[in-house]
């Protein structure tokens, strides 16, 4: 939740890191990942939707 309220605070790239690296960690449980990609990615901006981290972010959670 914290990557969430990162991006909601404009601090785009340290949230989507760090909603990524959540993605990624194994110990936690699918539909939590997945629950907080889908809240990152509601949470940016336009502007930073395109970014790589946010393709990367959309593209884990299409393919989990």
């Amino acid at each position: 939740m914290e990557a969430a309220y990162l991006v909601r605070t404009r601090e785009i790239d340290a949230g989507l890191q760090q909603a990524l690296t959540a993605l990624k960690d194994t110990h936690i449980a699918t539909t939590a990942r997945l629950t907080l990609a889908d809240m990152v990615l509601r949470t940016l901006p336009e502007q930073a939707r395109g970014l790589p981290a946010a393709r990367e972010l959309r593209e884990l959670t299409t393919t989990a």
